[in-house]
């Protein structure tokens, strides 16, 4: 009875920990963000200076840093600076200044050194065939980048060592776990099918097959009907892994921050309702801008208009001395009426009170985010579409600026020549992450959904085995280091192997 009373007891300090808090400013969320891609781009030109003096000079350490594998380098140069940085070693601000002086300072003199150098042309080709690939690699290493930073961060907000100005904000605010959610909806819309070129162009198409198809049917009931099927299949694998966190919760008494989601709703249900949504109702591709900034627009208004909620929120305004003075058995609701919907969605309900007011008002943080993650989605396939156009363009450009230096100088450049094959070559291999640098972060975006499966497990276990609000700093920082290397590790192995795990 005693160690049930203590499991109960850490369980609420715990739910405690990362309840009630506010955030901090934007500009130390911009700052901590930025680190990643400065780290990033740092390591890629720390790696091929090392390989090149090692090839030039053959002294020792250079060759023994390029006997490293390049996971060693890329963990050291680009996870461990994030795992510091988001457990207290040091302040955001100055790391970002730091970093960015840093990387100036390289980027400069790399230009420098390309603008003189004879293999300049060629490493233009390099870049536009890059550019032009239907895959883009800075989309892989930023989607990559974001599900990494998310999985660190929701095991290192248990630890006292995390900055709880960095852990979600409760009503108001912004913390930088704020961002999480949001950059994974925003990051899928922009590899979304409805953002590239082929979609747009398959759209017409498409289009004809369906009103073939409604014909046979005999009205559109059938195209949706069709098109609903699709979104439900696609969310299935989302909502059993949903259920499966929900089973495992309550089944190991782990605790829950019933401010973030609510009683039962949690991720995976949020981007189950995305696919679903995007799916059932689909947006011409040219409308995606306009018709996210309305969503969300729309979103905004509801969250601060007065909607005179009282029909939502049963028992209000019964205290519980009113409820034992006249035997009401109503619970006391502790939300305000009349107010905002936003006002409402924001309102502390315990978790004791919630399963008594219905699904509605027990998930009302989950249910009530959604019209704006979808309108982020929608925002990011608008973003990607365009992006998809716009390097196009550019490549477009580049190679008609190749050729016509070439042309130029006397006769055609090999690096003019060789930009098509290469185009062709970045192409057909763009799929894979070996080769190049930031292979890690490719690595992570090849299988986001597996690998933040297995860290909100790695987090159960660690949070079941130890008592997180009792480790030190450096404990802290251990721990976490060894999870994200387990992480890292499983990424990079999977990735080596050729899998990718996708529940569809």
């Amino acid at each position: 009875m005693a160690a049930m009373q203590q499991a109960a007891e850490l369980r609420r300090a715990k739910e405690q920990f990362v309840s009630n808090l506010h955030g901090t400013t934007k500009w130390e969320v911009f700052c901590v963000v930025s680190c990643l891609p400065l780290c990033l781009l740092i390591a890629a030109y720390a790696e091929a200076w090392v390989a090149a003096r090692g090839r030039a000079t053959g002294k020792a350490l250079s060759r023994a840093l390029l006997g490293l594998p390049k996971f060693w380098f890329e963990f050291g140069l680009v996870v461990v600076p994030q795992l510091l940085l988001l457990m207290s070693l040091a302040p955001a601000e100055p790391a970002f200044l730091l970093l960015f002086l840093l990387w100036g300072s390289l980027a400069l003199k790399l230009w420098m050194k390309l603008g003189h150098s004879p293999g300049s042309r060629q490493h233009m080709a390099h870049m536009l065939a890059h550019i032009s690939a239907p895959r883009k690699r800075f989309v892989s290493v930023f989607r990559g980048g974001v599900m990494l930073t998310t999985c660190l961060a929701i095991l290192g907000v248990d630890f006292a060592a995390f900055p709880r100005r960095y852990a979600k904000a409760e009503a108001y605010g912004t913390g930088l776990m704020d961002v999480g959610v949001g950059a994974v909806v925003w990051a899928g819309g922009l590899v979304s099918a409805a953002s590239s070129a082929a979609a747009a162009a398959a759209q017409p198409a498409a289009a004809a097959l369906e009103s073939r198809a409604g014909k046979h049917r005999g009205s559109w009931a059938g195209v949706w009907g069709q098109r609903l099927g699709r979104g439900l299949r696609a969310a299935l694998p989302l909502v059993v892994l949903g259920g499966g966190r929900l089973v495992s919760t309550w089944a190991v008494g782990y605790q829950q921050h019933v401010g973030e989601y609510g009683l039962s709703w949690n991720f995976f249900w949020s981007i189950a309702a995305v696919s679903l949504a995007t799916l059932a109702l689909p947006v011409p591709p040219a409308w995606l801008g306009p018709v996210g900034l309305a969503v969300s627009a729309a979103h905004q208004a509801l969250l601060s208009s007065d909607l005179r909620l009282a029909g939502l929120m049963p028992g209000h305004g019964t205290t519980p001395a009113a409820a034992a003075a006249h035997g009401s058995g109503a619970p006391p609701v502790l939300l305000p009426v009349p107010g905002s919907l936003g006002a409402w969605l924001h309102a502390e309900l315990p978790a004791e009170q919630r399963a008594a007011l219905g699904f509605l008002t027990a998930n009302k943080e989950g249910l009530g985010s959604l019209p704006g993650y979808w309108a982020l989605h929608l925002l990011g396939a608008a973003l990607g579409r365009q992006l998809a156009a716009g390097c196009a363009a550019a490549a477009a450009q580049g190679r008609a600026c190749l050729a016509a230096g070439g042309n130029a100088g006397g006769g055609s450049s090999r690096a003019a020549a060789a930009v098509g094959e290469s185009g062709n070559s970045s192409s057909s291999s763009s799929g894979s992450s070996s080769g190049g640098p930031m292979r890690l972060m490719l690595a992570w975006n090849r299988n986001m959904l597996a690998l933040f499966l297995a860290a909100n497990l790695l987090t159960g276990a660690v949070n079941l085995s130890i008592n997180t609000l009792a480790v030190g700093r450096w404990g802290a920082r251990s721990i976490v280091g060894l999870y994200m290397l387990v992480l890292c590790g499983l990424a990079v192995l999977l990735d080596s192997a050729g899998v990718t795990l996708k529940p569809w």
